[in-house]
């Protein structure tokens, strides 16, 4: 056994991954962009799926896990300034 692990990764056109597989079936995970929502739905190799929802900025500030858990980020000029989860705990950063 050399601990080694083929992965191949697909691109769309504008040179996002869409999609990762391996021969063993272990790495088979697809991602779905949605420019117009400025969200990415990415699909885990058991059917699981997370969203990531982006600002102009292109900084995560609403997700989404396979457990529709809701957590909320908040910026400041690019700097992650506090998370909201889905019972309304507010975690800052300083």
């Amino acid at each position: 056994d050399t601990d080694s692990t083929e992965v191949m990764i697909d691109y769309d056109e504008q040179g996002r991954v869409v999609a990762t597989r391996s021969p063993s079936g272990f790495w088979n995970d697809r991602f779905i962009y949605d420019d117009y929502q400025r969200m990415t739905t990415y699909i885990d190799g058991e059917g699981g799926f997370s969203r990531y929802y982006y600002n102009d900025d292109n900084l995560v500030t609403r997700t989404i896990d396979p457990l529709w858990c809701e957590t909320y980020t908040e910026w400041e000029q690019r700097k992650k300034i506090a998370e909201i989860n889905e019972i309304g705990e507010r975690t800052e950063y300083g």
